[in-house]
């Protein structure tokens, strides 16, 4: 059984830092952001609370080889990752529901995810 955990002050603080933001965060920046206003909040109760929110499903751990973002669109979707700045957008298409029925009936995977590769527009004008 997946049983919840309590929603401490800190949790509560990343998840509002997560959900007031549109762009996906790192760890680090989540941490700086909030380290302003709690300074009692430390790195590891950042990562920590971070890592049980992802797992409790209230924001979408997106695992890139740059490192780990975060996002607040738990729903399915594909993102973009820049190649040159590392920026990672939400790609503006339609997620494939038959092709996640196709390979789980041949695999019987339960959790993928798709990460598209592009140079965004800012780096496309440098």
């Amino acid at each position: 059984m997946n049983k919840l955990k309590r929603l401490t002050f800190q949790r509560k603080v990343v998840h509002e830092e997560v959900m007031s933001r549109c762009d996906h965060l790192t760890a680090d920046q989540i941490y700086e952001s909030i380290h302003i206003n709690f300074r009692k909040i430390t790195k590891s109760n950042v990562y920590r609370n971070l890592d049980i929110l992802s797992k409790e499903g209230k924001i979408h751990l997106i695992s890139i080889p740059i490192c780990n973002r975060y996002d607040l669109n738990i729903s399915k979707h594909y993102n973009v990752v820049c190649k040159k700045c590392g920026k990672v957008e939400d790609a503006d298409i339609s997620y494939m529901e038959e092709f996640d029925k196709k390979v789980s009936q041949k695999t019987g995977f339960l959790k993928h995810s798709v990460i598209f590769e592009a140079v965004c527009l800012k780096c496309q004008k440098n």
